[in-house]
């Protein structure tokens, strides 16, 4: 973006901003400005960054967080962005150009975290190929896209020295609050065990809690969310949770990956978000401690028919990492805080099955109940129709989940 093009910017959005009774389109489209402008401006931040890496006498974490007035963690993530703008160029230039926000940069930079010398070396070359999915893709799809690109380049001798790093790594930290007497702690555990331990807390919370929760609750769902997260953990700690032996983990993964390897294609997703590579996931579906939603597993029906109303405990599961938000396109509202909608209504035709449900947010549910919106679909596959005319064809974010 050449300067003339920024003092346009500059002189739009002010004027956009300070106006009065101005169209619904030219306030949107300043919108649009602002975030081209700020992204701009955040590359120019990166190249002085970037320079202040190349000074012996600098700490740019530590300048970053001082100029800004943020902490040194805070700090860290800038310099980590400008070392991701840095290997991969044409990240770094369509971020100057507006074509992408810092979220995309901050999850290059955690892939390229996460992957060995050698790894880091294949997935640089592959910066013209990340930038335009960048500029197509929603922060959450580029993050999916990045850790896909990540397992291409990984093999079972990086993965199995990987989790073995990762298991020495472990570490429970608690101590008690001196104003507040409550008593805090931070953890940090290896993937696997981390996925089943978010898998015995969703449980034990999905069956003490389905049906009617306690008093203590806060108002703020994701407030509640968290309440009903450490009740399920001391149920845990006392014997109280859930003890059924059934699988703790839903698992996302297409069959061609779980019978044999990674390819091109691969689709594999952990509830919770937990980083578990192919390999693990096949050893833990023989073991039985995953259930994976692809293949037919014991004791779970995941496609209910007429027999049920609502999404039963393991469909909600499924659903939850089949769409972690909203299924609407570009709506961010967690799972948690949305509605499960029957696609098809439940009376007089309509099914349980899991491809007949979608995660709905209030403000989307009041749309396609009141609000004049249809959707037809085939599977997994969706045509959203709004009043206008205006048509969305979306596909679910882990397609081969079904």
């Amino acid at each position: 973006m050449d300067i003339a093009r920024v003092h346009t910017l500059v002189d739009n959005t002010h004027n956009t901003a300070t106006g009065v009774d101005i169209d619904r389109t030219v306030l949107t489209n300043g919108l649009t400005e602002c975030h081209q402008l700020a992204s701009w401006v955040e590359a120019q931040r990166l190249a002085i960054v970037t320079a202040l890496n190349q000074r012996p006498d600098s700490c740019p974490q530590n300048d970053v967080a001082k100029a800004s007035r943020t902490s040194l963690r805070q700090g860290q993530k800038v310099n980590d962005r400008a070392a991701a703008a840095g290997a991969m160029p044409e990240l770094g230039q369509a971020l100057a150009c507006g074509d992408i926000n810092t979220g995309h940069l901050d999850t290059a930079a955690a892939t390229l975290g996460k992957a060995t010398p050698e790894q880091r070396l294949q997935l640089e070359q592959g910066s013209a190929r990340w930038a335009i999915a960048a500029k197509n893709m929603s922060n959450g799809e580029f993050a999916k896209f990045t850790d896909r690109e990540l397992r291409a380049v990984q093999t079972v001798e990086d993965e199995s020295a990987r989790f073995e790093r990762q298991k020495r790594d472990c570490r429970l930290n608690m101590w008690t609050d001196p104003l507040t007497g409550m008593v805090c702690g931070r953890f940090r555990f290896d993937p696997e065990t981390g996925a089943r331990l978010l898998g015995k807390i969703g449980n034990t919370v999905e069956a003490m809690f389905h049906d009617r929760q306690p008093d203590t609750c806060p108002a703020d769902p994701l407030e509640r969310q968290h309440h009903l997260q450490a009740l399920a953990l001391i149920a845990l700690v006392d014997g109280k949770g859930v003890s059924s032996g059934r699988a703790e983990v839903i698992v996302v993964i297409d069959y061609e990956t779980l019978r044999n390897q990674v390819h091109d294609d691969t689709v594999v997703d952990v509830s919770g978000g937990v980083d578990l590579g192919a390999e693990t996931i096949r050893r833990m579906a023989c073991d039985a401690d995953i259930i994976p939603v692809v293949l037919g597993t014991d004791g779970v029906v995941l496609d209910m028919g007429r027999r049920a109303r609502l999404a039963t405990a393991d469909q909600r599961r499924a659903l939850r990492v089949i769409y972690p938000t909203c299924f609407i396109p570009g709506c961010d509202t967690p799972f948690d805080k949305c509605t499960i909608h029957h696609l098809d209504p439940w009376d007089p035709h309509g099914t349980t099955d899991l491809t007949n449900l979608r995660p709905t947010c209030s403000r989307h549910h009041h749309k396609l109940h009141e609000g004049g919106w249809t959707i037809q679909h085939n599977g997994w596959h969706d045509t959203i129709t709004q009043p206008d005319g205006t048509r969305t064809h979306t596909g679910p974010p882990r397609a081969r989940a079904g």
